[in-house]
């Protein structure tokens, strides 16, 4: 399942347990990114807090494009897992097949607005090179029409996937035995129609 020790749901006691049933909860099971945390228990909880403020929080940035930046952070750092996961909640939200294809293989294939062209443009260049955000860059996202709340949730969606593509592909993990295995919630009907509406 990855290259350092994990703890099964099985094995947790205390808060790790606390967690594993946090994530049950969420998902319907324990998504192998999460268990490769375990031994962490307290940086799990913090992320996850992130995870749910940044890409299923209020914000300026529409669910389908936290995800359409999550799926390029992924394909630039060359994680499938990530790919994959960030892919099929894509496919929940757009329920459009081919769309998710092509953007998991390169967004560039895709005709797209000029807005989201330009944040997934800034979203790969940011993950590519950290340091080539400079004024110009953030004049140019204004010139598509983003706004400065916009650019500042396009930094956190890149920066916190940059955070757990880099933590999957550190630890060796391995994608879960769950298909489709989406980072949102399963075992809720109403959070997966609330998705599919915002």
């Amino acid at each position: 399942m990855a290259w350092i020790k994990t703890i099964t749901p099985e094995e947790a006691q205390g808060d790790l347990k606390k967690e594993y049933d946090t994530a049950m909860d969420f998902w319907g099971y324990v998504p192998h990114l999460w268990s490769v945390q375990g031994l962490n228990p307290e940086v799990m909880h913090a992320t996850m807090n992130l995870h749910k403020a940044i890409m299923l929080g209020p914000s300026s940035l529409s669910r389908q494009e936290r995800e359409m930046i999550a799926v390029v952070v992924a394909r630039t750092l060359g994680s499938k897992y990530c790919t994959d996961v960030h892919g099929e909640n894509l496919r929940a939200l757009s329920h459009d097949d081919r769309f998710v294809r092509l953007i998991k293989i390169d967004y560039r294939m895709l005709l797209l607005e000029d807005r989201a062209r330009a944040m997934l443009d800034f979203a790969a260049r940011l993950t590519k090179d950290p340091h080539s955000a400079d004024p110009e860059a953030i004049q140019e996202l204004h010139d598509k029409g983003l706004t400065d709340e916009d650019i500042l949730n396009l930094v956190q969606v890149t920066g916190f996937q940059n955070y757990m593509v880099r933590l999957a592909n550190s630890l060796g993990v391995e994608p879960d035995n769950h298909e489709p295995a989406p980072m949102v919630s399963k075992s809720s009907a109403k959070a997966m129609e609330s998705l599919r509406k915002s």
